[in-house]
């Protein structure tokens, strides 16, 4: 079944790239002045349910399955709902997953049946990116982070600088 366009859609993260964020390798003050501009340049409402309230700063990657390349894209400033249903499968358990599915097929428009293809999809997409190590590329913030030559270098630098992050 063909999906209509989505809205809000549940994103892979390679389980090799998943502490490699900004938010977790930037300094606290450097990510702050980040994610306030991303809130500011919003206007404090979602990009996608457009509620207002306590936002999070969601990074956006494409991934080039061909080179192994993974590039930062940009920012958006969501909800936590919306954040929330991005990292669908950092859900705590199955009522936790539950709630985030209704929510994405209640934000989306669409049937139960295209919301479990757009899952199983994503679930498919999530097997193949963990199957090699990324080349994560930050863009323009690429000189903000520490040159490491692997990936549990990242995760270690991270885990250091950022301990109430884990």
């Amino acid at each position: 079944m063909a999906l209509p366009f989505l809205r809000l859609a549940i994103e892979p993260i390679p389980y090799s790239s998943r502490r490699a964020s900004l938010a977790n390798l930037l300094p606290r003050g450097q990510w702050d002045r980040i994610r306030r501009y991303v809130y500011r340049r919003n206007r404090y409402r979602c990009q996608i349910c457009g509620r207002e309230g306590r936002m999070y700063c969601h990074e956006t990657w494409q991934f080039n399955e061909q080179t192994g390349h993974q590039y930062l894209m940009g920012f958006k400033c969501l909800c936590e709902a919306c954040h929330k249903t991005k990292h669908y499968f950092f859900a705590r358990d199955s009522q936790e997953q539950a709630i985030l599915f209704q929510y994405f097929l209640t934000i989306n428009r669409v049937t139960r049946q295209q919301g479990i293809d757009h899952l199983m999809n994503v679930y498919r997409q999530q097997r193949r990116l963990n199957q090699r190590e990324w080349i994560i590329n930050y863009g323009e913030h690429n000189w903000h982070i520490p040159a490491t030559a692997t990936v549990e270098q990242r995760r270690s630098y991270a885990r250091f600088n950022h301990p109430r992050r884990r």
